[in-house]
């Protein structure tokens, strides 16, 4: 859906919700409880901007387990690896790599592995490229 001159369009994302094939502690799934959450997602956002909630004209719900079995993300992680503090700056990926230059010669992370890690943003490739000219520079 696309939004006309009098529409916009919105996204939320809940990221810290927990992957499993139980959504619940009485062992629900995530097929019984995804519209649940995507209704306390859009309440959430209602409380901060009255109105949200009846602007609403359709939307479509993942949960974690929707998004591993649609686009294959391990756990459902749409920044490719935890966003935690031992996945972050130096330590994304791993430490000894967060300057984008893999151990193979010539090859270059640059997905939401790398910092600053996952989302639309083309930081992790604009700074790979970075690398890349730098390498070629110095040759």
């Amino acid at each position: 859906m696309t939004a006309d001159s009098n529409c916009s369009s919105s996204w939320s994302s809940s990221c810290l919700t927990a992957f499993g094939k139980s959504a619940g502690t009485n062992g629900s799934t995530w097929d019984q409880h995804r519209e649940a959450v995507a209704n306390l997602i859009i309440e959430t956002v209602e409380a901060y901007a009255p109105g949200f909630k009846a602007s609403v004209i359709a939307r479509q719900s993942l949960s974690p387990l929707d998004l591993h079995r649609i686009f294959g993300l391990p756990n459902g992680d749409i920044f490719h690896g935890a966003m935690t503090p031992d996945q972050l700056f130096s330590a994304r990926p791993m430490l000894g790599s967060a300057d984008y230059r893999m151990p193979v010669a010539g090859l270059y992370l640059c997905g939401s592995g790398a910092h600053p890690g996952g989302g639309v943003t083309g930081a992790p490739w604009h700074n790979a490229a970075q690398a890349v000219i730098a390498d070629l520079l110095r040759k």
